[in-house]
């Protein structure tokens, strides 16, 4: 089945009018702007619908070597995680220092704090991340998948201060956000 990320309609006087919407199937989409599409096949209005479908969401890979450092920072988005030797509180965007040395448990916690799930290496959940990526975390590899597919990804920040960490691939370096196949719908006069 194919999903829905975005809609355009444009009618004769204004041009193009860039509505975004969630990420949704068709038959919702079509629910959603049945009004305006009625009044096009009315005739009251001229306009296009056009659909992208199954747009692609962007990735980034960090890698983590290491058990990181007190004070060292990972920057995804706008939002900071902040690494400390301890007490790290989740709601805060902290995560505790790793105990393998190999970066397993500190990618694992960083996937799990942005994820918004309880760990091991910090107190409480975050919900910083939503609406900007999810996280997972597999032999010190943590991939991000932005929230939103389409272009929009490929922009998202992505800086470190920790020497354990690695940006392995900005975002849309290793998979590129796109908008998908886009399909015009004529509509009215």
């Amino acid at each position: 089945m194919s999903s829905i990320n975005r809609w355009i309609i444009s009618d004769d006087s204004s041009g193009v009018d860039p509505t975004g919407m969630n990420k949704m199937d068709g038959v919702t989409m079509m629910r959603k702007c049945e009004s305006h599409a009625g009044r096009g096949a009315q005739g009251a209005m001229a306009c296009n619908l056009q659909m992208a479908l199954n747009p692609v969401a962007a990735q980034a890979t960090v890698t983590a070597s290491g058990n990181g450092t007190a004070a060292d920072t990972l920057t995804i988005g706008n939002v900071v995680i902040t690494i400390e030797a301890s007490g790290a509180v989740g709601g805060s965007n902290q995560v505790n220092v790793g105990t393998a040395g190999t970066g397993v448990d500190l990618a694992a916690a960083i996937a799990a704090l942005i994820n918004g799930s309880p760990s091991t290496f910090f107190t409480g959940t975050s919900s910083s991340f939503v609406g900007i990526c999810t996280a997972s975390a597999a032999s010190g590899v943590l991939t991000l998948t932005a929230a939103i597919p389409g272009t929009i990804g490929n922009g998202l920040q992505l800086a470190k201060s920790s020497s354990a960490l690695a940006l392995t691939h900005l975002w849309g370096a290793s998979v590129a956000g796109s908008e998908g196949t886009s399909k015009t719908f004529p509509i009215g006069k």
